[in-house]
């Protein structure tokens, strides 16, 4: 059988709990004979020892061709300080880009995927990355779409993931590749892992960006999310957020760089997308999860933000096999 090579990238202080999480579940794919092909490897740039978690490990030399490359998340105490960090790793930038010009694929775990950006590798993908840090992801790297609801998101060679737990669904959706569903079923229970684990939305309190350090921005952007449904009305959100419409308009504003609709309309198309890609729900029943009366309407600004109908977007995003019909 041929073996398919995988290298996981270890690098100063990167989080060695999603490194591991890979290693340790396809090591035991293998040693169960599910995935007898796949063979994964710890590996850093030029065989040198990197600190993990306060522990001096000296991994296997990075190859310049393997099959697939993982790039694990780093520890950082916001997105100011991810990108930062990805500043000063030159040499594993040079590394990721040169496996991507070379064929590999990329894999790149939770804020892992920062790194993977700034080494060019995602342009023009389609990314997720953990939930609380995605808006900033998607301002520093302005041509990336990144679409937070996903846990596991695949665009061609390049798949990314959410938070840190999703290092579990990356590993098992390589074992569902290899050896098809069965096999990452049966590893799934022998781990304990919840199946139901498509999407990170459900687990956002607060969408925290722009504004994080700003309670009532970060207040208006909770309310807004936990009450999409109920469509955009000015005065029941001030009146959540114990303000008044005139202040926050313009502390939303000042704070975020845009306005309080912009942003409800951004949170309306990823939650349409969610909907296509996670559910078989028919086209006029989704307007109604949304807030909005007018099919049309929506449809509109749905097709303004992807360029992209209905229906297109679920053939060619849907997870579902009932997807490819539709």
């Amino acid at each position: 059988m041929p073996q398919t090579r995988i290298e996981i990238l270890l690098y100063a202080d990167c989080l060695g709990s999603e490194a591991f999480a890979v290693f340790d579940t396809l090591m035991l794919a293998r040693q169960l004979g599910l995935c007898p092909g796949l063979e994964a490897r710890l590996v850093s740039v030029g065989a040198r020892p990197v600190s993990v978690g306060g522990t001096l490990i000296t991994p296997a030399r990075a190859s310049q061709r393997p099959d697939m490359l993982i790039v694990p998340g780093m520890t950082a105490q916001d997105s100011a300080g991810l990108i930062a960090r990805c500043g000063g790793l030159d040499a594993e930038q040079v590394h990721i880009a040169r496996v991507h010009r070379l064929g590999g694929r990329i894999g790149a775990i939770c804020v892992g995927v920062f790194l993977a950006a700034a080494a060019g590798v995602l342009n023009g993908r389609r990314v997720t990355t953990a939930w609380p840090v995605a808006e900033a992801l998607q301002h520093w790297q302005p041509g990336l779409e990144v679409a937070r609801a996903h846990m596991v998101l695949a665009d061609g060679p390049v798949i990314t993931t959410g938070a840190m737990s999703a290092a579990y669904d990356l590993a098992l959706a390589l074992v569902e590749e290899a050896s098809g569903p069965g096999a990452a079923l049966r590893l799934r229970k022998l781990l304990a892992l919840d199946g139901d684990r498509t999407s990170q939305l459900r687990f956002e309190t607060a969408l925290i960006g722009a504004g994080q350090n700003d309670v009532l921005v970060q207040r208006a952007k909770r309310v807004m999310l936990e009450t999409l449904a109920e469509g955009l009305d000015l005065p029941t959100l001030a009146e959540r957020c114990g303000t008044s419409e005139r202040t926050l308009l313009r502390r939303f504003k000042a704070v975020t760089g845009e306005t309080l609709l912009a942003y409800r309309h951004r949170l309306v198309v990823d939650a349409v997308k969610a909907l296509l890609e996670q559910t078989v729900l028919p086209f006029p029943h989704i307007p109604a999860r949304v807030g909005y009366a007018d099919e049309v309407s929506l449809r509109r600004l749905f097709r303004n933000a992807t360029a992209m109908t209905f229906r297109d977007y679920r053939r060619r995003f849907g997870v579902l096999p009932a997807h490819r019909n539709g």
